[in-house]
Order: C-alpha cells, then structure tokens, then sequence
C-alpha cells in the first residue's frame, strides 16, 4: 500500500519543523559560544546570556528529539501498513502469479551461432 497524500504531508512538515528545529539549536549554540553581540560587555551579561542560550538549547534540543519521535512513528506506522498489505496476497508477493516463476514455464535458452569449418 503506498503512503497516503495526507501521512506524505504530515512526513513533509515533520521533517521541514526538523530542520528548522536543527537550524535554530545550531544558532543558539553559536550565540552560546560567542556570546553578546556588543563590543564590550560585561562577565554578568555574558553569564546572562549563556543561561539564556543553554535554556533555549535544551528546549530546542527537546523539541527536535519530540519531532524525530514522531516521524519515526509515522514511518514504522507507514511501513507496517505496507508490510501488511504484501503479506495479505496469497503468495506473499505483490501482483506475481508463482506459475510464471517456475523453471519448467520458462523458454528453452537461446544457442548463439555456431561456427562451421
């Protein structure tokens, strides 16, 4: 059975909330290591906004394991939606007959060219 437009969708925006969520923790960690974007500040502003940037990691960090989650569910779900569909067929593949399989409904092979001399 193949994927439905909807479980397409919900696969597409899991992955696209994914990367946006991967994007924004590799941004804060950039904010993390460089701190306070003026010339000068102070040891408490630069401890203020590691607290701050740490706080926002980890939510971003939970957040994008939360959407790994569920896509990995979708997909497994998806996957033994299909897997269930193959074994319903009475010979277990999708679509084949088993009579054209066997070795006795085959052509004879071909025999190329002989040579004379």
């Amino acid at each position: 059975m193949r994927k439905t437009g909807g479980t397409r969708l919900q696969a597409g925006m899991l992955s696209l909330l994914g990367l946006v969520f991967a994007l924004l923790l590799l941004l804060d960690v950039a904010y993390f290591i460089h701190g306070s974007l003026e010339l000068f500040p102070t040891q408490e502003q630069q401890g203020k906004i590691k607290g701050i940037a740490a706080l926002a990691g980890f939510g971003f960090a939970l957040v994008e394991l939360v959407i790994l989650t569920l896509l990995r569910r979708l997909c497994a779900r998806t996957h033994r939606t299909r897997n269930s569909a193959k074994a319903s067929t009475p010979d277990g593949m999708t679509g084949l007959k088993t009579a054209s399989l066997r070795p006795d409904s085959l052509p004879p092979p071909a025999r190329g060219p002989t040579e004379s001399h």
